[in-house]
């Protein structure tokens, strides 16, 4: 939501593994009138499939849940384009 609003023109595309997730989103949107906003349930290893190039990459919370973390940099560097940028963060110790 953060990063749609944000950018009204920017298309913003999410993906999450969780079906669940990825419906509460798109009724989060929807409810806010955010519309420039997609989203697909997919691994993040699988991000190439989608066929597209990122400008901006955000991945919060993610890279530490992955069975391969590798794989899943490698996937999202392959999608990112020459002068884009990613941010990943993981979560505090606290």
């Amino acid at each position: 939501m953060v990063l749609a609003e944000a950018n009204p023109g920017a298309k913003i595309i999410g993906i999450d593994l969780s079906e669940k997730s990825i419906k509460l989103a798109q009724q989060r949107v929807q409810y806010h009138g955010v519309e420039n906003v997609e989203f697909h349930s997919i691994l993040l290893e699988d991000l190439p499939k989608l066929g597209m190039e990122f400008d901006y990459i955000n991945c919060d919370d993610v890279l530490y849940l992955l069975p391969d973390t590798v794989a899943g940099l490698q996937a999202m560097r392959s999608v990112l384009k020459p002068d884009g940028i990613s941010y990943k963060s993981a979560p505090s110790a606290n």
